[in-house]
């Protein structure tokens, strides 16, 4: 899996990897909408296998293969997951009000809403710029502390 994605890449010279694991699908808005109505809690079964995912995630960027196939280079794994998981437990510490329906394009909000910077989704399946914008120093920090 991380092999086949990042060899090209190292071939061209490239040595330091952040490899982002996927976020908490089963409370993604869409989700949530289709498996119970928008304020539905989030979906276990999805969000389990996104967590069995990353756990797989992490151990391929430590194993064998991965030293093996890329001799030299150096791997972090970046959690989009409690990243997010943070926002959606606990929005209004971040200054959302709206953790579980998204500003737009979806059934419950066809309309884009005017205050976006309130929602930490944007559509049914996406972040809008604000979650990115609160999520991403801690990342970065993340990313460059993996990768020293």
């Amino acid at each position: 899996m991380v092999v086949c994605c990042c060899l090209d890449l190292y071939d061209l010279g490239a040595r330091k990897f952040a490899v982002m694991g996927v976020i908490p699908v089963g409370c993604l808005p869409f989700h949530r909408f289709l498996f119970g109505g928008v304020f539905a809690w989030c979906n276990f079964m999805m969000n389990r296998i996104s967590e069995d995912f990353n756990t797989k995630l992490q151990k391929a960027l430590i194993g064998y293969e991965v030293e093996k196939s890329f001799k030299g280079a150096k791997f972090v794994y970046v959690d989009m997951y409690g990243s997010i998981m943070d926002l959606i437990n606990h929005p209004k510490a971040y200054g959302f009000t709206e953790a579980k329906r998204s500003c737009c394009c979806m059934v419950t909000s066809i309309i884009p809403c005017r205050n976006p910077d309130e929602y930490v989704f944007y559509d049914f399946a996406h972040p809008t710029m604000k979650t990115y914008e609160v999520i991403s120093k801690p990342l970065v920090y993340q990313m460059r502390k993996g990768l020293a």
